[in-house]
């Protein structure tokens, strides 16, 4: 898993990932789903545990037709 700050955003890693290995450039909208659509629910949450999970578990609850948690 690659450490990640504020100074340099998940998506300017994986552009420079992309530019490192492949020769086409990053395209977000292209991109994107073919990662996630290829990525684990659990890996994504232990990767984003802020951001990600959060969505994640309410995306679950709601596929249960669970409550919806309130915000803090």
């Amino acid at each position: 898993m690659e450490d990640q700050n504020d100074t340099e955003p998940p998506k300017r890693v994986v552009e420079r990932l992309f530019s490192k290995y492949r020769k086409d450039r990053y395209i977000e909208t292209t991109d994107a789903p073919w990662i996630l659509e290829r990525a684990s629910p659990k890996d994504l949450c232990g990767a984003c545990p802020q951001n990600f999970k959060p969505l994640f578990t309410e995306l679950d609850r709601l596929s249960r037709r669970e409550a919806l948690q309130s915000p803090d």
